[in-house]
């Protein structure tokens, strides 16, 4: 029998203390109670609103982090380091001799050798230069500086430095910068870069011959570099006029060569591989671009690129090539960089201009022999 009005209520019009109000719920409302009772895995960085969702009735699952939020472009060359672990199993680590045209014999390695590559790059070098940045991974600091690198790249060609005395370099800790442009983001430090003559010139005494001066943000290397020693921060602000003169930190490094840390220092800007492989291996129309994509395969490129490349250049020039592109590896190797993209073109172009020295030193032999 149901229960009647008179039975719910006291004699003084009151509901009895235990009481309960019968619960209507609808077959949606349900469902969302029922979904977003689940547990979620919600990063710190992307909180949500329950409440907000709840009153929207969505019915959707639980939302999943996301850190990257910036896609970098990708070419095809990107790929490239992704393949060298299996392509490069069936090439011989035996050394390559070639015997040039005036008789002279040169010994090169048949890959690259990856000396002091793999460590991951230490937290405490990036928060020395950007404390800020403690809760930021390595790798999505790489992708948004990869954004921004054509602007700051710009923006160390803007600056002007002093001519040094070479006495004061030695003890010299900041160095005077002027900035002749105030709309870009000017670079913190000075590297000076000079030639390590072997392992134990990495001593107390820095000889000046031969320096060459490279502004830099420090940020960029410090995301980069596994071996690269901890920066000093940089606490001046940047002038509010053109003209006006800084001094940053003067940091001195020695690098087996001096002359291909410029496109080492660019690529850790932009890396593009495009620019890098443009460097080593010149001279490739788009007619070898799209010869190479239609083979697909790493054969195939190496054999088009090598052939365009003895079209175009001697032996003399692509031993230059060569001996730039080994400079680049040592200096890589140095510092510690392990850039799968970086690495991809190095191999790349290594097999190339292997490729092409062979054909061009026998192409010149022939000419020789004929005369």
């Amino acid at each position: 029998m149901a229960p009647t009005r008179s039975t719910k209520l006291n004699v003084l019009g009151r509901r009895p203390s235990n009481y309960t109000r019968p619960a209507v719920v609808s077959e949606k409302v349900a469902r969302d109670i029922a979904t977003y009772a689940r547990p979620r895995t919600v990063s710190r960085d992307h909180r949500v609103n329950r409440s907000s969702r709840l009153q929207r009735g969505s019915d959707r699952g639980p939302l999943k982090s996301r850190r990257r939020l910036i896609t970098p472009i990708r070419t095809p060359l990107h790929n490239h380091a992704q393949q060298s672990t299996t392509q490069l199993s069936s090439v011989s680590e035996a050394p390559v001799e070639f015997i040039l045209p005036s008789a002279q014999k040169v010994k090169l390695p048949s890959k690259l050798p990856r000396i002091n590559i793999g460590k991951p790059v230490p937290r405490e070098n990036i928060l020395a230069v950007a404390p800020e940045l403690e809760e930021v991974a390595t790798h999505y600091l790489r992708d948004v500086y990869e954004q921004q690198g054509i602007a700051l790249e710009q923006a160390c060609k803007t600056v002007s430095l002093p001519t040094l005395d070479p006495s004061s370099i030695p003890n010299m800790k900041s160095i005077e910068m002027t900035l002749n442009d105030t709309e870009c983001t000017p670079p913190t430090h000075v590297f000076a870069i000079r030639r390590a003559l072997d392992a134990s010139s990495a001593g107390s005494t820095f000889p000046v011959d031969g320096l060459v001066l490279h502004p830099v943000h420090s940020i960029i290397p410090a995301i980069h570099c596994s071996s690269l020693p901890q920066l000093p921060f940089n606490n001046v602000h940047p002038p509010s006029t053109s003209g006006e003169k800084v001094h940053v930190p003067f940091v001195r490094l020695q690098l087996p060569f001096p002359e291909e840390f410029n496109p080492l220092l660019s690529y850790m800007y932009t890396r593009n591989p495009v620019k890098l492989m443009s460097r080593y291996v010149p001279h490739i129309g788009g007619e070898a671009m799209r010869a190479a994509a239609a083979t697909g395969t790493r054969q195939g490129q190496v054999g088009v690129y090598a052939y365009e490349l003895t079209q175009r250049m001697g032996w003399v020039a692509i031993l230059r090539k060569v001996l730039a592109l080994n400079g680049l590896v040592k200096n890589v190797c140095t510092l510690g960089v392990s850039d799968q993209g970086m690495w991809g073109v190095m191999d790349l172009c290594w097999e190339i201009l292997l490729v092409a020295l062979r054909v061009s030193v026998e192409k010149a032999k022939q000419q020789q022999q004929t005369q």
